[in-house]
């Protein structure tokens, strides 16, 4: 089978051909009318299309790496806030637990005096 023999047909409708017009450079997939209306695209041997140029494809990636990287910057640094709060949250109740203990131990030292002064 050679690429212009690289029709298949769609599962609701066998019986028609479905092409696949896919760019060489960014892997999109164009139909066929589109190819022919759209200036910046060129139908090549088979189903194949030169389509955008390498230097805006790569341009294209690096906004989209660019994106991604923020976004995963802020949702680092939002973890980061939370944690810092919740980390601040467990020393505020370690405090308050250290104070109960030391009123317990107080209170245990009271009542054991008593019992000296009594016994």
């Amino acid at each position: 089978m050679n690429d212009c023999e690289d029709e298949r047909s769609l599962m609701c409708c066998v019986k028609k051909p479905f092409k696949n017009y896919v760019g060489i450079n960014c892997l999109g997939v164009y139909h066929e009318s589109c190819i022919e209306r759209l200036k910046n695209l060129k139908l090549l041997r088979g189903y194949k299309v030169e389509c955008c140029e390498k230097e805006e494809m790569q341009g294209n990636l690096l906004r989209e790496n660019q994106t991604l990287k923020n976004i995963i910057q802020n949702e680092f640094e939002e973890e980061c806030r939370k944690l810092l709060e919740e980390n601040c949250r467990f020393k505020d109740e370690l405090e308050n637990l250290k104070e109960e203990l030391n009123l317990k131990d107080r209170q245990l030292e009271d009542v054991e005096e008593k019992m000296r002064t009594r016994g």
